[in-house]
């Protein structure tokens, strides 16, 4: 979607490759947002993923400085979120590479559900 968007030429194909570019944004953190919540551990996934929106809010912050910085230096705009795709699909390819080459180190925990009250036997009952 960023590679389309460095290449608009009018406002209706911005519209359409913006929607496109942001809802696969979207998808991707709904996704790793997950994934980080199943993987932490229960005593640290509160601060795992207040860390995650911490280093997303800084990094769009950044972001936002960077590209006003690069626009004072004549970037066109165009230009501008080219490179920015050009970033975005090297860091793609490094998670892809770290994920075929490393992904046997990496282990999944899946928690079973818990029983329901009506599944327990009765000695598992607590009494008042």
């Amino acid at each position: 979607g960023s590679m389309m968007l460095s290449l608009w030429e009018n406002e209706w194909f911005f519209l359409l490759v913006n929607t496109v570019r942001s809802a696969g944004t979207s998808i991707i953190w709904v996704f790793a947002s997950s994934l980080l919540q199943r993987i932490s551990i229960d005593n640290f996934r509160g601060r795992a993923v207040a860390f995650d929106i911490a280093c997303s809010t800084t990094l769009q912050a950044l972001g936002t400085i960077l590209s006003g910085a690069l626009s004072q230096l004549m970037w066109t705009p165009f230009y501008i979120v080219f490179v920015v795709a050009v970033l975005g699909a090297c860091v793609a390819n490094w998670w892809i590479c770290y994920f075929l080459f490393y992904s046997h180190h990496f282990h999944l925990v899946v928690r079973p559900p818990l029983p329901s009250r009506s599944s327990r036997p009765p000695s598992a009952s607590r009494s008042l």
